[in-house]
This record gives structure tokens, sequence and C-alpha cells, in this order.
């Protein structure tokens, strides 16, 4: 969205990225809370194709679209249900909304299997763990799609079923590792 600072006539830009799809929706955001800045008019009366808006309110509309536009960016990489999301950002104030989906997104990771708690439960299926394959030796290899990480689940020398993040074998990298 274009902008021109009313006490200066600096003309600047407003915008937030939908990470999904690729499109500003910054007017959307805007018009569906009944903030939509005016449109500047010529001497004759027609669309200068910019928004008029007071630089505190730019500042503040700024403000709100980056913080935002991460958070948002960040719930995108994220594989969570629709309805808890709701359930926990709910109706808030547009300038909390930031807030609470980190706040959402903190919580999803919170259960997103590591190494370690892995190795304390040994349960990949609350972690929504998928087998793809054994060696025929004990080792079997897992995906945590939510993560797109994979990990590997061996027998050690003690005989402990452990889970390691050594996946080099099955033709993976570590980056590929949870770690």
């Amino acid at each position: 969205m274009k902008i021109k600072i009313i006490e200066t006539g600096k003309e600047v830009e407003l915008n937030i990225i939908d990470p999904k799809s690729g499109c500003d929706w910054v007017s959307d955001l805007m018009g569906n809370h009944n903030e939509l800045p005016a449109i500047e008019e010529d001497e004759d009366g027609y669309d200068t194709g910019f928004h008029l808006m007071t630089q505190e309110g730019f500042d503040w509309w700024k403000d709100l679209t980056v913080s935002l536009e991460k958070a948002e960016d960040r719930l995108y990489r994220l594989d969570y249900n629709e309805d808890e999301k709701n359930d926990t950002i709910g109706n808030c104030d547009l300038e909390d909304l930031p807030n609470y989906i980190n706040q959402f997104c903190d919580e999803v990771e919170a259960v997103r299997p590591t190494l370690e708690t892995l190795n304390a439960n040994n349960k990949p299926e609350k972690f929504n763990g998928e087998l793809l394959g054994s060696d025929g030796h004990g080792n079997e290899l897992w995906l945590f799609r939510a993560i797109d990480k994979v990990a590997n689940l061996h027998t050690s020398e003690e005989g402990q079923l452990e889970w390691s993040a050594d996946v080099e074998g099955w033709n993976y990298t570590s980056d590929s590792a949870l770690k």
C-alpha cells in the first residue's frame, strides 16, 4: 500500500505478505478493522494512488505489520490444528495478535520431538512419527513430517533402544536429522 505522510508529504510503503500466497494483504487487514486510511485525491478529484496517514499512525501500523508478518511466517512453517489455533488466538485486540500467534507457536513447538524427548519416552507416534524403514540389523529410520526431520532408532551397546541423529547411512544428511 502506498502511503503519503500527511505532515511531511513523504511517500512510503506499508505491506504484509502472506507466506502461503505471496499476496500483500495489508489493505484487507486495515479494512477488516475499519482502519483503511483516506485516499489522496489530486486537484481534479482523481485518486493519486496514495493513502493518507499521519506519521504516528504509519509508525504504529509499520510496527504491527512487521511483527505480524514475522509471526505469520513462523505459524506457516508449523503443522497445527486450525481449531486449536482459533481457540488459542481467538478474538484479541489487533495490537496483541502477533503475541498471541507467537504464544500459539511456542505451544506447538513445545510438543515437537527432540532426541531428548524421544529417548525419554520412546513414543514417536506422540509426535506423528512415521516409520520409513528398517535395515534388518535393529536400526529404524523415522520421519517426523511436521518438522521434516528424520531420526534413527537403534539398540545401544547396552541393549537399550536409543534415538540418534545418525542418519547418513540412510542417505540423509545431518541437516535432515532431528537434534
